[in-house]
């Protein structure tokens, strides 16, 4: 009896093990991880934009970024634009100045 749940237990370990190995990785190398400012772009200009976020400094990350939205597109530009607004909004809040707009009456 022993000896069949020895067996079974490294039988059925075997097939995860093997099962795991052909699993598909995901795309790109952050797999789902992208802000959804990037979607529909190639999963190598969202590698490319993600790679700039960690530049310590902001100018020169900023400048970098304008240049990968020139390079590639439309699209790149409109992400470009909200992750602007973004970074914008979030050192407006950091100064704790009103972050939302005033409406006229």
């Amino acid at each position: 009896m022993n000896s069949l749940l020895f067996i079974t237990l490294f039988s059925s370990l075997a097939l995860l093990s093997l099962s795991a190995e052909d699993e598909k990785p995901l795309k790109g190398s952050r797999g789902m991880g992208y802000p959804s400012y990037l979607r529909g772009l190639d999963d190598a200009v969202k590698d490319a934009f993600m790679d700039l976020i960690p530049m310590k400094d902001v100018e020169s990350r900023m400048a970098k970024m304008k240049e990968w939205a020139a390079k590639n597109g439309e699209k790149a530009q409109e992400a470009f634009n909200e992750y602007a607004k973004k970074i914008e909004r979030n050192n407006r809040a950091a100064k704790g100045e009103n972050t939302e707009e005033k409406k006229e009456e």
